[in-house]
């Protein structure tokens, strides 16, 4: 058995398994589908071959940048794992999911992010829920409360980005694990085309002609006379971008009866609206995280205003060479994490850390769901690990 980067005349075979396991049509014979591939993509795919030199396994090491705590650190994301039908039960998955974890390790990950077929499945590996989303339907009526009209311009395929991408960028400036778009999520941000596939993006601008929000939304036909207009992305800088945008929604009502939009876990929109007996709320979940390096990642929290000290003691099944006692210590704007022998004041797993440093959850939450252990210094660890906003709209 071996474990390896696939080579270019390995790509299609690679697909194949996908295929398979995803029950995915596809014409492998055709040029037309191995251009769409393109001459790069074969680099991102690791694969697991039996004794015979047969592919068996494979999937998607995606390096990305995300946010955190203000920084931007590497990511890899993990999509796409497949197993062929008859090679099931051999736990090849997990052989490459630990060669991928070292080779995470060693080029500098502080995170690892996936979309589970199974949160359970995962969670052996080190990953938990780190995301969720609220999912809101909305009567666009109700949207006809927000009158403030802005300045929004339509924006069209091969036109300069610029101002898109700056105000995404100013966004997620302080939104725990968003990805720093590459042009290849930029490229795929943009490749609809509004009047042929029926997916729009307005920029919305202030007075001073300065941007400062956008909406990217597509049209569900599903009922002529029942359409809904449903939110790829919104993103907005200030309040007042906010209420523009939903009065431009509003603006939509002959057209559309609801508005749906998985929005980010932190923005509660139902108390924006007099009647909250119209919304309709349903919270999602949207991914599983997972700490790389349990070093870097401490060493990268944000330092609370009062000194203090806790030790965390780590336990992390999969990676071992994570597991261990941390001293994190700070005091005048300064932090700084050493291995230590003292008793721990925190004892949790790997998965659990990933909820307390992204700010997800926080050490009183996970005390009350014995999720993690709490010996001393309770309210040192409620100042390191505070609530964050976090935001990731980026599918792999």
């Amino acid at each position: 058995m071996k474990i390896r980067p696939i080579l270019i005349n390995e790509e299609i075979t690679a697909s194949k398994i996908q295929s398979i396991a995803f029950a995915l049509s596809s014409d492998f014979e055709s040029t037309q589908e191995q251009e769409k591939k393109g001459v790069e993509s074969y680099k991102t795919c690791r694969a697991l071959f039996d004794d015979n030199g047969k592919m068996c396994s494979c999937l998607e090491l995606l390096p990305f940048e995300a946010m955190f705590n203000g920084k931007v650190v590497p990511m890899s994301g993990i999509g796409a794992v497949a197993t062929l039908p008859e090679e099931i039960g051999k736990r090849y998955a997990q052989q490459l999911m630990a060669y991928c974890m070292e080779e995470m390790y060693e080029k500098g990950d502080v995170f690892s992010y996936l979309y589970p077929f199974s949160h359970v499945y995962y969670r052996k590996f080190g990953y938990e829920l780190n995301m969720k989303a609220n999912n809101y339907s909305i009567p666009i009526d109700s949207f006809k409360i927000f009158k403030e009209r802005k300045s929004l311009k339509l924006y069209l395929p091969k036109e300069d980005p610029h101002d898109i991408k700056k105000i995404y960028n100013e966004f997620i400036y302080d939104k725990n694990l968003a990805l720093v778009r590459n042009k290849d999520r930029w490229n795929r941000f943009f490749d609809k085309d509004p009047y042929k596939d029926n997916v729009y993006i307005y920029i919305m601008y202030h007075s001073d002609n300065q941007p400062a929000g956008y909406i990217k939304y597509n049209v569900n036909k599903k009922v002529f006379d029942n359409k809904e207009m449903v939110i790829d992305e919104l993103i907005w800088l200030d309040f007042d971008a906010l209420r523009g945008i939903f009065a431009f929604i509003a603006g939509h009502a002959p057209q559309f009866r609801y508005v749906k939009w998985r929005a980010p876990e932190f923005m509660d929109i139902g108390l924006l609206f007099p009647e909250p007996y119209h919304i309709e709320c349903h919270v999602s979940t949207k991914g599983m995280n997972r700490i790389v390096n349990v070093q870097k990642c401490l060493e990268l929290l944000e330092v609370p205003e009062q000194s203090g000290d806790v030790v965390i003691e780590v336990i992390d099944n999969f990676l071992s060479k994570n597991s261990g006692k941390y001293c994190v210590k700070w005091e005048n704007g300064s932090l700084e994490v050493t291995k230590s022998q003292r008793d721990a004041d925190i004892i949790c797993d790997v998965q659990s850390l990933s909820q307390l440093a992204t700010g997800f959850s926080t050490p009183k939450q996970l005390y009350r769901l014995n999720k993690v252990k709490l010996s001393g210094k309770a309210l040192a660890a409620e100042r390191l690990f505070t609530r964050k906003d976090l935001y990731i709209n980026d599918g792999f």
